[in-house]
């Protein structure tokens, strides 16, 4: 895990969870080290703020999370969906399209 400053009711401020070389390995414990240490966690990039606590009591905001640090193990997700969608906008741009 990347070294990280976490100051006693503070704030750490990362410039994007795709900074993290382990996704989910590192998010983790980051996580829990900020909870223990009462700082709040943010994620400039994603525009995600996890409060102290936070991440026990939302279920949708550790989903969303687990999204994030699964496409940074597995980056061609991204590349995947994003054809995807590029392909589902151009269908509606084509009438004829199936």
């Amino acid at each position: 895990m990347a070294e990280y400053t976490i100051e006693k009711d503070g704030t750490l401020t990362i410039g994007s969870i795709f900074e993290l070389r382990d996704g989910f390995f590192d998010l983790s414990p980051l996580i829990q080290n900020c909870k223990v240490q009462n700082c709040t966690l943010r994620f400039e990039n994603e525009g995600i703020t996890i409060k102290p606590g936070d991440y026990d009591a939302d279920l949708g905001l550790r989903a969303q999370l687990t999204t994030y640090s699964m496409i940074s193990a597995y980056p061609q997700a991204a590349i995947d969906y994003t054809r995807y969608c590029f392909g589902l906008a151009d269908k509606k741009k084509d009438p004829n399209a199936v």
